[in-house]
């Protein structure tokens, strides 16, 4: 009988083990549930930030395509204009290089966009002074082509 009681009483105990960690292991689950959770919520915030900044550098490469675009014209129409532009184009080439770059390190998205800005500044800047230098070419040309022929 007290072998029974004995028996009995271990089986007690063991079940008794058995859902103290039953429910330690259902406090570890909603634990880990709710990590889980915070972790979904962090990669969609990460997800949607990085979504913007390529969407960003995406629209920085089509404004650096069009100030590319904007050169060439300007190219052929002044050739003194070209080494000018050949230097800008090798800056062009440089920036793209490093948008590239950027696209897989989000952390120099800043830092890229920046130079990025420079760079157009720059390019708006040797435009203009490329219209005035054709304007001024156009005056020469017309001034030269008013003057009566010297005999």
């Amino acid at each position: 009988k007290r072998q029974l009681s004995t028996m009995e009483s271990r089986a007690l105990e063991s079940e008794h083990m058995v859902e103290v960690a039953l429910a330690q292991a259902e406090r570890c689950t909603v634990a880990a549930d709710e990590q889980t959770a915070q972790l979904s919520v962090l990669l969609e915030k990460e997800e949607e930030a990085s979504t913007a900044a390529v969407s960003a550098l995406r629209e920085e490469a089509a404004q650096l395509r069009a100030s590319q675009r904007a050169l060439e014209v300007a190219a052929q129409h002044n050739s003194e204009a070209d080494a000018e532009v050949d230097s800008l184009r090798t800056e062009l080439e440089y920036m793209r290089q490093r948008h590239a770059a950027a696209r897989g390190a989000a952390d120099e998205q800043t830092e890229t966009e920046l130079v990025l800005l420079a760079t157009k500044s720059e390019l708006d800047s040797c435009l203009d002074e490329h219209r005035a230098a054709t304007r001024e070419l156009a005056a020469l040309k017309q001034q030269q082509a008013d003057r009566p022929p010297t005999p």
